[in-house]
C-alpha cells in the first residue's frame, strides 16, 4: 500500500511527498500479500498453487470471494466454513472456499500473520498526521481507494470505522468509480505525468545510476 497526497493538483512536498515513505510509516503492503496469504490458508486443505496458472486462479478467487465485515463474526465464520463455496475453472480444476476468504481479508487490517505490525487504516493514520496540521482534516475528506484490492466488499465501510476511532477528524471516503479501481493507479500516474510541476521531481539515468532511488527521497524530502 502507499499513501500519495495530492492538493490542488500539485504533489505535497516534505510532509507528504510524491509517495510519502519514512522509517515510521510501512507502505510495502499489496494485493499480492492477500494473494499469497490465501494460498497458504487453501494449502491447509490440501490445494497447491506451484503453477503460474494455479496462482492466478488463487488470485481470482481471492477478489470472487473475499469480503470484510465492520468486525470479525465468529458464526458468520462458522457458516462459511459449513457452506463452502465452489469454484471451478476451465483447466478442469476446483476448489472449495470457506472461511478463508474472511480470514484472508482480516489481514489488511490485523496483518501480524504475515509478519506485519501495522494495519492499512494504521498506515493510513500515521501518513496523515506526518503532514502540516492545517492540511489534516482537508486529506480526511478526500480519501480516495485505488487499486484492485479496494474493491473487496466491506472494505470502505470497515476502513471507514477503523480511521474514524484513529482520529477526532471527520473521515469521509470517497465512493467514486469502484468499476475503475483497478485502473486508478496507472490513470493517476499517467495524470500526473502530465502535471507541469512534475519537473520538479525529475532525476536523469545518470542521477539515479549514481544515488539509486535514496537520490529520488533526498530530492521529494
Amino acid at each position: 500500500m502507499k499513501t500519495i497526497f495530492i492538493r490542488l493538483g500539485i504533489c505535497l512536498r516534505n510532509q507528504a511527498a510524491l509517495v510519502l515513505e519514512t522509517k515510521n510509516v510501512d507502505t510495502d503492503f499489496a494485493g499480492n500479500d492477500l494473494t499469497d496469504h490465501f494460498i497458504k490458508l487453501l494449502n491447509k486443505h490440501g490445494y497447491s498453487f506451484e503453477s503460474t496458472t494455479e496462482r492466478e486462479n488463487a488470485r481470482v478467487m481471492k477478489e470472487l470471494s473475499c469480503s470484510i465485515g465492520l468486525e470479525i463474526n465468529k458464526t458468520d465464520a462458522l457458516q462459511s466454513e459449513l457452506s463452502r463455496e465452489k469454484y471451478n475453472f476451465p483447466n478442469f480444476t476446483s476448489y472449495s472456499i470457506g472461511d478463508e476468504a474472511d480470514k484472508c481479508s482480516e489481514i489488511l487490517f490485523d496483518p501480524e500473520d504475515i509478519g506485519r505490525n501495522r494495519g492499512i487504516h494504521q498506515i493510513l493514520t500515521d501518513s496523515i498526521v506526518k503532514c502540516d496540521i492545517c492540511t489534516q482534516q482537508e486529506l480526511c475528506n478526500n480519501i480516495i481507494l485505488a487499486g484492485g484490492i479496494t474493491n473487496i466488499q466491506g472494505l470502505r465501510d470497515r476502513l471507514q470505522e477503523e480511521l474514524q476511532a484513529l482520529t477526532i477528524n471527520q473521515i469521509h471516503i470517497s465512493d467514486g468509480a469502484p468499476e475503475k479501481r483497478q485502473y486508478l493507479p496507472w490513470l493517476g500516474a499517467a495524470m500526473l505525468s502530465t502535471s507541469p510541476n512534475l519537473k520538479d521531481f525529475w532525476i536523469s539515468k545518470n542521477e539515479y545510476y549514481e544515488h539509486s532511488r535514496s537520490f529520488f527521497h533526498a530530492k521529494c524530502s
